[in-house]
């Protein structure tokens, strides 16, 4: 998984509002996950995943899903701005935590 421009953009934001510091943090890229790690042991995983279905009307449509990991779990969510939210709420309970 390649990790957007857009996507790339709206992390740095978020992490750079959190008031932890941005560099008790780093990247990981692993079998198309994207690890999100912190320094404190925690890591926020998610993955997107392109799909193309068929609908109701019997056409090709391009889907982008987008899927949290926790453990061995994967839940689907509705969209970037979803994935979004949880960042952020994982953050906060970073912040918390220190």
């Amino acid at each position: 998984m390649k990790f957007l421009p857009e996507e790339h953009t709206a992390v740095s934001e978020a992490l750079a509002t959190s008031g932890i510091p941005r560099d008790s943090f780093s990247f990981v890229k692993k079998k198309g996950y994207l690890h999100i790690l912190h320094q404190g042991g925690h890591e926020f995983v998610f993955f997107r995943k392109k799909e193309t279905k068929l609908n109701e009307h019997l056409q090709w449509v391009d889907l982008t899903n987008y899927y949290l990991v926790e453990g061995r779990k994967k839940t689907l969510l509705p969209s970037w701005e979803a994935v979004m939210v949880e960042f952020r709420q994982w953050l906060a309970n970073l912040a918390q935590t220190r």
